[in-house]
């Protein structure tokens, strides 16, 4: 369907010095959707002395009912704009049979308003930049298409018409976040302080054993380390002291073996019921700086034109798609490019034990604007502009998207992330440690318990074989 310029008449009666105004009004043929001219012309306002009779002069010369008859709509696939099933096996101009998005949920809605039918075909090819494509812009300018659409935006000059800004999102960097398990390795890590504790044990334990040789009392170095020991985790006596010096260094030392105990006693329990959030990254510049494998689109694919990501391209991991880098970041733990409106779904596929796999950077990479091109040469390109406006007015547009998205997935996601980014215990009303943390010290105790059954056993059957040996361990 093609438009054409239709001349606006001005007339006058020189009777009544009235001035008409008519025009004629294209129709389309019901039976072949050609455009036709109206013979009859048709009144559009009566000027009479100087005044109006009503406030049109030039009206609109689209159709209002386009008697189902096709509009070409050449469709990209970006979820959550466009979804087309077997997008890659369709060739280009190929029709489409099977589509969901907002993108196609706004041009039924445009379709129903204008009573037409929607044809769709494929546009751009498996090779193409998803992102920079322009080969199907000919096919706009050539009257081939009416519409192009798939999440597609205003970057294709003034050689086409644009629907209008009806939404954007942000391209982001996303990370893989993992809580630190509870290990033996986490839990030195956490009490690496310790050492402090035990250079004052040492201390003390040169002290005490000078201290009773200058005294000329008999002492093992070896039994005051262990007595000392003992006291300091809180299982033994300090040995006795003799002498005033020796009482002021006890006093002194058990201050320190309650201060070694409590801080102990502190790291444990906050170890056994405190999970820290994971580690996070706020700029751009950090994820890059991570360490983190980073998988992207080989160079011809890319659409983010800057010179560092440029540089990591040349380093990162090789995927050919965005689900590809998803899949490849989540196995690796590494990090990629998405969009964000694919992040919600992304975090809630991939959650675990209600948290999120997937983070991303607080900055963008940069923000696109989503516009439909049509082709100036159609004529649903004044209806279409029309229709986006107010559904951008009423709020329907966002509905779509939303609903695109899918809105489970969205809750899901956002609940996901806010418990990766808080502790998932407070200890704001008290913490409660159960025989569940504390199922390794059990275990250890049955092995103990088993070690000495053991010992007892070889020392019964060693004595009924020798009667004459007491014992065969030292006390």
């Amino acid at each position: 369907m093609t438009n054409e310029y239709y001349v606006t008449y001005f007339t006058i009666n020189p009777a009544s010095k009235e001035h008409k105004i008519l025009t004629f009004l294209p129709e389309l043929n019901k039976n072949t959707c050609d455009l036709e001219r109206n013979l009859i012309p048709t009144h559009i306002n009566t000027c009479i002395c100087g005044n109006l009779q009503n406030n049109q002069i030039y009206v609109q010369k689209t159709p209002s009912d386009f008697h189902k008859c096709p509009i070409r709509v050449g469709m990209g696939d970006l979820h959550p704009f466009s979804s087309v099933k077997s997008y890659y096996k369709l060739k280009d101009l190929e029709p489409i049979r099977e589509v969901t998005g907002c993108d196609y949920e706004i041009l039924n809605i445009v379709a129903s308003k204008i009573n037409a039918n929607l044809s769709l075909l494929k546009i751009r090819s498996q090779a193409s930049n998803a992102f920079t494509e322009a080969s199907f812009v000919k096919y706009l300018e050539d009257g081939i298409l009416d519409i192009c659409a798939g999440g597609l935006y205003r970057i294709y000059g003034d050689t086409v018409a644009y629907s209008g800004i009806y939404g954007n999102q942000a391209i982001i960097w996303v990370y893989t976040v993992e809580r630190a398990q509870r290990s033996l390795e986490n839990l030195i890590t956490k009490i690496d302080g310790l050492y402090i504790f035990f250079l004052f044990y040492l201390y003390y334990s040169l002290v005490w054993y000078f201290l009773s040789r200058i005294e000329e009392r008999r002492v093992s170095l070896h039994i005051t380390l262990l007595y000392s020991f003992g006291t300091m985790i809180g299982s033994a006596n300090l040995q006795r002291a003799c002498s005033t010096k020796q009482r002021i260094v006890n006093g002194f030392y058990l201050i320190l073996c309650i201060h070694t105990v409590a801080y102990i006693n502190i790291q444990l329990y906050s170890f056994l019921t405190i999970s820290h959030p994971p580690m996070l990254y706020k700029t751009n510049n950090d994820i890059m700086s991570s360490g983190k494998k980073v998988f992207l689109q080989p160079p011809g694919r890319n659409f983010v034109d800057d010179s560092s990501i440029e540089t990591l391209l040349r380093k990162s991991e090789y995927c050919s798609d965005f689900i590809d880098c998803e899949i490849k970041a989540l196995k690796y733990k590494g990090v990629t490019i998405v969009l964000d409106g694919q992040l919600k779904e992304l975090q809630a596929v991939t959650a675990e034990n209600d948290e999120a796999k997937f983070m991303r950077t607080t900055e963008n990479i940069l923000n696109i604007y989503h516009e439909m091109p049509i082709s100036k040469v159609s004529l649903v390109m004044e209806k279409l502009q029309s229709v986006m406006m107010r559904l951008r007015d009423t709020g329907i547009l966002n509905k779509l998207y939303a609903q695109s998205l899918g809105i489970l997935n969205v809750s899901k996601s956002e609940v996901f992330m806010k418990n990766t980014l808080r502790n998932s215990y407070h200890c704001m009303t008290g913490c409660s440690i159960t025989s569940h943390d504390f199922a390794a010290a059990f275990y250890l105790w049955l092995v103990g318990i088993a070690l000495s059954v053991l010992v007892l056993l070889i020392e019964l059957a060693v004595r009924r074989r020798y009667p004459r040996i007491n014992n065969i361990f030292l006390q």
